[in-house]
């Protein structure tokens, strides 16, 4: 069982010409929404559930990470095999089974890993992302090495077009000589230690940074020292401060290079900008926090709605011993209060656990029809018009009918409320055929929002309403994503607002 996607990916530093492959091994069957997740971020996805699928597509295909189910301790030894198989490949490993220990396998094998079941595909996108970018890091690393390598070797060929080269890698490359003397210096590298590049070649390098006033320099040169007294390699980070707002950090390696005879002819010093390496890392840190806040909300919300209905029972009692007194309606506030938190609890719910989906192929412009006959009497009133555009091409999608229609009710609604004096909602369908999705926009020609509100509104519990929950909009978001789709909002204060609702095919 065979799937291959070839969206171009978005993602910052994919190549644009060919998407970064991953291969989902899912011997258990628990990770299918995981390939819909990781198309529609831009991926190629390779999905297989037999080991000799797996092998086949490993064997034909260029995969640079493999995200793998693990529902027993037996799969870390597959992991292990698949490490094996070959060089510089990304291991993303998600437990798919509850109560699983094998951190300590999977750490010794140095594979990431997801946090366990239920699977958070935010979490687990952003955990191949890192994987991905650590992986096209070391190939980087690796061709700068082989370009060095023959540089060293043979000298004589072109000098100048190899510094032009190397002037254009973002990577800073650093070559000495077994005396020190600098061979080759880019202007990555120049930038980084804070020396005029082009003025260094042929000179010793401790005599170019002299007193190594700067940090980076006094860094680069301890590494130096290390390789010189024998190491082989060395690593460390190090941090740019000459940075507007903050240091940039670096990793910087140091490497004996050899000749082909196995002599040792000088050193080189490599150091990669891993900002947004770093960025990836917060961002799967406060992912599994959110992951465990939403475990702790989803228990708490169920202890507290048991006594609420006993709460609201008793009431109900009491009601019947207050009629004909003025205090008659205290009860009724009570009661409308208490069916207040009731529902709150209930989207609370949806959002830390989503409901499984029932997914059928479905035919949008059918399923807003039925939502328009629920819509129409409520849009007369408040003297809106509803306008539809649906193509016949339009191809069907595969969803959850109920659930896609509770997220189009809560966006008219919004749309609804954003024109208190009446309007007009224009909702359209296209076909984005090179994407392989069907998009619904949701236009309005009401109040609009700030750059603000747009920035916060799928925030649970974030509103701007007197009598909102603040959670409308954040089920929503998590029910399309689950779908493998996407919800996007433009809008501008006083210009209305549209709302676009991709779903894959």
């Amino acid at each position: 069982m065979l799937l291959k996607n070839d969206i171009k990916p978005k993602s910052a530093g994919m190549s644009s010409e060919k998407p970064s492959g991953v291969l989902i091994a899912d011997f258990s069957g628990k990770l299918k929404l995981a390939k819909w997740r990781l198309m529609s971020d831009g991926y190629s996805v390779y999905y297989a559930r037999q080991l000799s699928e797996i092998e086949n597509i490993l064997s034909k295909e260029d995969i640079r990470v493999v995200l793998a189910g693990i529902s027993g301790e037996d799969d870390s030894t597959f992991v292990e095999n698949i490490k094996k198989t070959r060089d510089g490949l990304g291991i993303v490993a998600v437990p798919v089974a509850k109560g699983l220990h094998i951190d300590k396998a999977l750490y010794s094998l140095n594979v990431r890993k997801v946090a366990g079941f239920p699977v958070d595909y935010p979490q687990l996108s952003a955990a191949v992302a890192a994987e991905l970018e650590q992986v096209n890091q070391l190939n980087r690393q690796k061709s700068a090495l082989s370009h060095i390598k023959r540089a060293l070797v043979f000298p004589q060929v072109k000098p100048l077009i190899y510094q032009t080269a190397f002037d254009h890698i973002k990577t800073g490359i650093l070559l000495l000589d077994t005396s020190g003397e600098i061979l080759l210096a880019n202007s990555s590298i120049c930038s980084l230690l804070k020396i005029e590049a082009g003025l260094v070649i042929g000179k010793n390098f401790a005599e170019v940074i002299g007193k190594r006033e700067a940090p980076e320099q006094e860094a680069v040169y301890g590494l130096i020292q290390e390789i010189a007294s024998g190491r082989a390699t060395v690593c460390a980070e190090i941090f740019n401060n000459t940075a507007a707002d903050e240091p940039v950090p670096y990793e910087v390696a140091a490497h004996r290079v050899f000749s082909p005879k196995g002599e040792y002819i000088g050193m080189c010093i490599s150091a990669a900008d891993i900002r947004d390496f770093r960025k990836l890392e917060k961002a799967i840190a406060r992912s599994e926090r959110l992951v465990v806040a939403g475990q702790l909300a989803a228990g708490a919300a169920h202890e507290i709605r048991n006594p609420l209905t006993s709460v609201r029972g008793f009431i109900q009692l009491l009601k019947k011993e207050l009629e004909g007194t003025p205090k008659e309606e205290y009860i009724s506030i009570i009661i409308s209060e208490i069916d207040r938190v009731n529902t709150i609890i209930s989207k609370l719910l949806k959002l830390t656990k989503p409901a499984v989906l029932n997914k059928i192929e479905a035919n949008i412009s059918n399923l807003f029809s039925d939502i328009r006959v629920l819509m129409e009497s409520e849009a007369f009133l408040k003297n809106i018009t509803i306008t539809e555009n649906f193509p016949d091409s339009l191809p069907p999608v595969q969803i959850d009918c109920e659930q896609i229609k509770q997220v189009i009710i809560n966006i008219v609604r919004n749309s609804f409320e954003a024109m208190p004096e009446g309007g007009n909602i224009v909702i359209r369908g296209t076909e984005r055929e090179k994407e392989r999705q069907v998009c619904l926009e949701i236009s309005d020609t009401g109040e609009g929002m700030t750059e603000e509100t747009i920035r916060q509104m799928f925030m649970p519990f974030f509103t701007t309403k007197d009598s909102g929950t603040g959670l409308g909009l954040a089920v929503s978001q998590a029910i399309v994503e689950s779908h493998g789709g996407r919800l996007e909002v433009i809008s501008k204060l006083g210009e209305g607002t549209k709302t676009r609702l991709y779903l894959p095919c």
